[in-house]
């Protein structure tokens, strides 16, 4: 398997099983009542597992597709 491709995959996963453990543990809220009963360390959780997924499927994808070199002419 491709190293990016499987940085990729990690990063997903890892990304997305935060949110899983943070919606099962309840930290999940709707955001007029997140500002009154979430804690710092909850917001940076919540931050950092969204830029785990994020960043994980933008290299997955760059791992499956190939853009054209710009300093190539056709």
């Amino acid at each position: 398997m491709d190293r990016q491709l499987a940085v990729g995959l990690a990063a997903t996963g890892i990304g997305l099983a935060s949110f899983l453990l943070l919606g099962s543990a309840g930290v999940l809220r709707h955001p007029q009542t997140a500002a009154d009963h979430t804690q710092p360390a909850e917001f940076l959780a919540i931050g950092g597992g969204f830029v785990l997924l994020t960043v994980g499927i933008l290299v997955t994808l760059f791992a499956y597709v190939e853009f054209p070199d710009p300093d190539l002419e056709p």
